[in-house]
């Protein structure tokens, strides 16, 4: 009887291990995401705040 116990328990143990492992790639695969798609995005900004052209001053004299 004992040993059918402990044989649940590692069963149990096992799974809820398996189950931890999952997890945790699928949070690692989303971060990788969320840090690629961030990364992307700051380029996006990068190059909307950076003018293309120089700006010349609408104050210079002719």
């Amino acid at each position: 009887m004992i040993g059918s116990a402990e044989d649940g328990v590692r069963s149990a143990l096992k799974t809820q291990e398996e189950r931890l492992s999952k997890i945790e790639e699928l949070i690692s695969g989303r971060y990788k995401e969320l840090h690629d798609r961030r990364s992307v995005l700051t380029e996006h900004l990068r190059d909307l705040l950076l003018p293309s052209e120089p700006v010349q001053s609408a104050c210079s004299q002719s």
